[in-house]
């Protein structure tokens, strides 16, 4: 399946069609999504420094949040995880924030990274707008290869003098107004192309399509609802600790949230299978780690269980439960043969074993951490 783009009868469009039929790395997605952004911003003429700034901010996300790989031997998930360490920016820090610190940002190790950026990228993604030239055909002296390439016509965008991160493109007046006229588009395009690409890359990580930007929200109203009703009813307890939800404990260790019992991060949706109540110093606490996989699990299908065996006896609880699995459960399969048919308590922690264990077993593949430093237990 592939994307048309809009038609010119001025530019050749085929040409931009194609700059990513070669995505053995990530580099064209997002210097290109760089591009795209600073149009939105109505910047013609845009630094290689700010493109490549945008590209490490854009990437961040993805690699310290979700965990996901760029490609082998990947300078820019490289550069992403340095950046992290260096600075202690959290991983989920804000795109722009991260932009402005590392517009300014001055380390030897980063800075030869970011060398590896520039060598190509500027120049190879224009490779399809070349007629019978060949960007390897092109000298490797920087100032001559601009000249070469400014020499050549119809391109997307063409080069101020060489000034390693200062140096510019000036992207052409007819190209530029495509650009902008059809920003949503293209980005639409350089979307679904990078999508594919991280499908590729990473074939055991679910949630793709939501791991390519920051959350907007996530969807947890039902499920604090129907827990607190739950809890305000029955004698349950936290799944983590072993530890009743009393007033005393409340006070101790905090009130109720609910955490994604997989890091959100790995599965990136609201699940009902992997939502629990537990206490905000223990969710804190637990961050992006990785439960116990026998203890942990065992206490969550046997608090899963109690609850919607409560919901059933309950008017009230049955309509928040009904609730809950219309907005956090999106199988039909799993609706009908965990939580509408009886099941007998060894049946379901059978079958929220059979859901959760493969996703567990991922997470680790991925990097994800075992909990170690609990408190409360």
């Amino acid at each position: 399946m592939s994307m048309n783009l809009p038609y010119s009868e001025k530019l050749n469009i085929q040409a931009l069609q194609r700059i990513f039929d070669d995505k053995a790395e990530c580099y064209k997605l997002f210097w290109f999504k760089a591009i795209l952004r600073k149009v939105r911003e109505g910047k013609q003429r845009i630094t290689y420094n700010e493109l490549v700034s945008l590209m490490m901010a854009d990437a961040y996300y993805m690699v310290n949040e979700y965990h996901l790989n760029l490609g082998p031997n990947d300078s820019l998930e490289k550069i992403v995880q340095i950046i992290s360490a260096k600075t202690g920016m959290k991983a989920t820090e804000k795109t722009e924030k991260i932009y402005e610190v590392l517009l300014d940002y001055r380390d030897k190790e980063i800075t030869r990274l970011r060398s590896n950026l520039i060598a190509n990228v500027p120049y190879c993604l224009q490779s399809t707008f070349l007629d019978d030239l060949k960007i390897s055909d092109i000298s490797t002296k920087k100032d001559e290869r601009l000249r070469e390439l400014n020499r050549q016509k119809r391109m997307l965008y063409y080069y101020g003098e060489y000034m390693m991160y200062d140096t510019e493109i000036i992207i052409d007046d007819e190209w530029y107004g495509y650009l902008a006229e059809n920003r949503e588009i293209l980005e639409g395009w350089v979307q679904y192309n990078l999508i594919e690409y991280l499908q590729r890359r990473n074939p055991t990580i679910p949630g793709i399509p939501n791991k390519i930007a920051p959350p907007e929200k996530r969807e947890l109203t039902s499920a604090k609802k129907f827990w607190k009703a739950v809890i305000s009813r029955t004698d349950i307890v936290d799944c983590y600790t072993g530890m009743r939800f009393t007033d005393e404990n409340l006070n101790s260790f905090g009130q109720i949230e609910i955490d994604h019992f997989i890091p959100w991060s790995f599965v990136a949706s609201d699940e009902i299978w992997n939502l629990t109540p537990t206490f905000k110093k223990v969710n804190i606490n637990k961050s992006n780690d990785l439960p116990n996989m026998d203890v942990d699990l065992n206490l969550l299908a046997h608090q899963h269980f109690i609850a919607k065996s409560v919901a059933k006896e309950n008017t009230q609880l049955s309509k928040l439960f009904s609730s809950f699995l219309d907005n956090n459960l999106n199988d039909s399969k799993t609706r009908i043969e965990l939580y509408e048919k009886p099941v007998s308590e060894k049946e379901y922690k059978i079958g929220i074993t059979k859901i959760i264990e493969p996703l567990y077993l991922s997470a680790e593949n991925a990097g994800y951490k075992p909990w170690v430093d609990r408190i409360g237990v």
